[in-house]
């Protein structure tokens, strides 16, 4: 009985143990130095790891029921945001638990670390469901650990840091479709699916392209006679994965129905796909190849940014090649499918060392990533590189079985040939060490209004650094004082967010110049006159400058100045130390003093061109109303989309009016007459929608010319005239 335990400790050891302390000394080498700055700094280059830092916080929160899992007010307070649509789902956040009593920089840390080796090792968990050994399984798992899409993700991106559901996901399918393990491994395929799905939507993405492509070569694969069960068997596996995550996919095409919260984001490849040098290239961040790939690809058109490290291991495809001539005939899909992820990887048109356009003709080659992501429910994706997160998995076991050939050819040389394999793929992806980020001071005041149990809003000074500066990734360094005061705040850095401010479209993410084309009782509207009103209206409490903000530049530094001084003037500050300045914003009837109605345009709207401003359907007016009125608004339509057989453009169209999304009128409108809508309004900020029953039309799809936007009709003029 002793021996027998022996045995089965000695086994775990070696199968589970022994494997697992290797990938966590791995994982605190190759992260180097975030295991030294664990509860001190962020590993980070200054981009998303606040943001995660802030969803790993909220996925905290929500299990103490302090705030709700999806729809969330504590961002864009209190219109509020759709967590469902964002990039980095809450699995994160499960993994950061254990870190939270050492800090929020342990929580991150730990989040990236435990992600980090976990996917090293469902990565052999896989290898060894697939019948290859301990040795070879830990080789490919070290593949995937140091696979450029898997490191990189240290710069930021923790969708990558884990990459270990996939390997799971797949490992439940394989022994889902054998027929010597029970079908119930099927609810395991659909539970990984899950978690999936609650991690990141590209990976979800990859498994449902996965799934079917190893279900059909598992088929072609199996003798004539087992096909039906394993058909079977997969038929079973498909309906229990939609009935896990079918209810969550219909949520998430419900939310990314928001029409002023864009979702389609494909045409975003055009500008962020690698060049296929980079295949074989390896990436910039290594020790001792980076400098190199850098000068052959200076001063040639190659995007070189976070999301094109999309380098094919040299060690992989030799060994892969290995097994392509040597190996078994079940090594071949994985080959095969690791081909097709490299070429999806591409983006949606061929680029080689700058170019894009070949032959004597100049045309482009188009790539199957543009077939995809035209797809319905494929458009979200902008990052083709990202099929690299799976295709570098499908490598790393095609190496491993290639791996398998050279160890059983030559087995009195099984060591060396291992760990020169080993060296080899760490020689070629061995990095500097990653760079850290220390969390700015949390201001004193932040902590005193944590006491306070109300929940208001905190608007935050300066909006953005500087003019080209994005106003939501700026936005990150606030959601991290939230951690802590836990009020709601103006914006926030989400993977999906609003195209327009929908509260604060005036201010937020630029002071914005006149437009003569929107006018309030025939003279130009200011649609940032009412702002502290709309403030109060929204139950914003304090505006709080930051002496300290990071990369704060002139222009960003003048424009927070100037907000100050036109709606506080020379009002006392409620708290002004090192850090930061706070105001206090007046009550509601105190902040309308002697304010008038005012209007602009908000969603959906196009720069002003010859004849007004284009409108994309549904277009908001967004309009601040410091006491009730009854009010006319006028409209001067130009062009108007008018479908028919030979035209695109008409002279009417029926207008759907709806009043802060209540209908309230339909009305025809004519290109150049006046079209008057009355309207009864209340104290308080009000959103107008219009929309053009006829819908929208793309200039390009009727060759009118090569412009791509949607369009509706154009507005010549917006005249709110106000009734006394």
């Amino acid at each position: 009985m002793l021996n027998q335990t022996h045995r089965t400790r000695r086994h775990l050891w070696r199968e589970h143990g022994r494997p697992l302390l290797l990938f966590l000394l791995f994982t605190f080498v190759l992260t180097w130095p975030t295991l030294r700055h664990f509860s001190t700094d962020l590993v980070s280059n200054g981009g998303d790891a606040r943001n995660n830092l802030w969803m790993i916080w909220h996925v905290k929160e929500t299990l103490l029921g302090r705030q709700p899992p999806f729809n969330l007010s504590l961002l864009y307070y209190p219109a509020g945001v759709n967590l469902l649509t964002r990039g980095l789902g809450p699995v994160v956040g499960l993994l950061a638990l254990p870190f939270w009593p050492f800090g929020p920089e342990a929580a991150h840390n730990g989040s990236v670390l435990v992600g980090f080796f976990l996917t090293g090792y469902f990565t052999y968990l896989l290898v060894r469901g697939l019948g290859l050994g301990r040795r070879t399984a830990f080789f490919a798992g070290m593949m995937l650990l140091v696979a450029p899409m898997h490191l990189v993700g240290l710069y930021g991106h923790m969708t990558k840091t884990f990459l270990g559901l996939m390997p799971l996901a797949l490992l439940t399918l394989h022994h889902t479709l054998d027929r010597r393990r029970t079908p119930w491994w099927a609810a395991g395929a659909a539970l990984a699916l899950f978690f999936t799905l609650f991690h990141n939507g590209y990976q979800f993405v990859f498994l449902g392209l996965a799934f079917p492509f190893f279900t059909i070569a598992r088929l072609l694969l199996a003798p004539e006679e087992e096909r039906p069960a394993i058909f079977r068997r997969a038929t079973f596996a498909a309906a229990l994965s939609l009935l896990f995550v079918g209810p969550f996919v219909l949520l998430l095409f419900q939310a990314a129905q928001n029409p002023f919260v864009p979702a389609g984001a494909n045409l975003e490849s055009l500008n962020n796909h690698p060049d296929l040098a980079e295949l074989f290239l390896p990436p910039r961040f290594t020790l001792l190849w980076g400098e190199q790939t850098r000068r052959l690809l200076v001063g040639r058109d190659v995007n070189y940014n976070i999301e094109t490290n999309v380098f094919l291991s040299w060690t992989g495809l030799l060994l892969s090649f290995v097994a392509l001539l040597k190996g078994p005939r079940r090594a071949r899909p994985w080959i095969l499918f690791a081909a097709l992820c490299a070429l999806l990887a591409l983006g949606p048109s061929l680029k080689w060392l700058g170019h894009t356009r070949f032959t004597e003709y100049g045309l482009p080659v188009i790539m199957p990533y543009a077939l995809l992501t035209s797809l319905p429910g494929f458009d979200f994706m902008r990052a083709p590189g990202r099929f690299m997160m799976i295709g570098s998995l499908a490598l790393a076991v095609s190496a491993a079985f290639g791996l398998v050939c050279l160890l059983r050819r030559f087995p009195r040389r099984r060591n060396a040939l291992f760990l020169l394999a080993l060296a080899l793929v760490l020689v070629e992806v061995w990095s500097r060490p990653w760079p850290r980020e220390t969390l700015l001071p949390v201001p004193d005041f932040y902590r005193q209004i944590a006491a306070d149990d109300e929940l208001y809003g905190v608007f935050d000074l300066p909006i953005k650094p500087t003019e080209s500066a994005w106003h939501a990734d700026y936005a990150s360094y606030y959601q991290r004082y939230q951690m802590v005061h836990r009020k709601g705040i103006a914006s926030g850095y989400l993977a999906r967010t609003y195209a327009v401010h929908p509260l604060f479209p005036c201010v937020i993410p630029e002071f914005r110049r006149p437009q003569p084309t929107v006018l309030v009782d025939g003279r130009p509207a200011d649609c940032a006159a009412n702002t502290l009103h709309d403030l109060a209206y929204f139950s914003y409490r304090y505006v709080v400058y930051h002496k300290d903000a990071p990369r704060l530049g002139p222009w960003g530094e003048a424009q927070a100045a100037r907000f100050l001084d036109r709606y506080f003037g020379d009002q006392t500050p409620l708290v002004d130390d090192d850090l930061v300045t706070v105001y206090a914003v007046p009550p509601r009837p105190t902040a309308a003093a002697g304010l008038s109605p005012t209007i602009g345009l908000k969603d959906n709207w196009y720069s002003r061109e010859d004849g007004g401003h284009w409108a994309r359907s549904p277009a908001t007016l967004f309009i601040s109303m410091p006491r009730p009125h009854d009010a006319t608004l006028e409209l001067i339509p130009g062009a108007i989309y008018e479908p028919g057989p030979e035209q695109v453009m008409g002279e009417r169209g029926a207008l759907h009016v709806e009043l802060n999304g209540r209908p309230l009128t339909t009305v025809t409108i004519e290109t150049g007459e006046t079209t008057t809508i009355p309207l009864a309004l209340p104290a308080g900020v009000h959103t107008l929608t219009l929309s053009l029953e006829a819908g929208n039309f793309r200039p390009s799809d009727y060759g009118v010319s090569d412009d791509t936007r949607l369009l509706s009709f154009t507005l010549r003029s917006v005249n709110f005239k106000i009734r006394q």
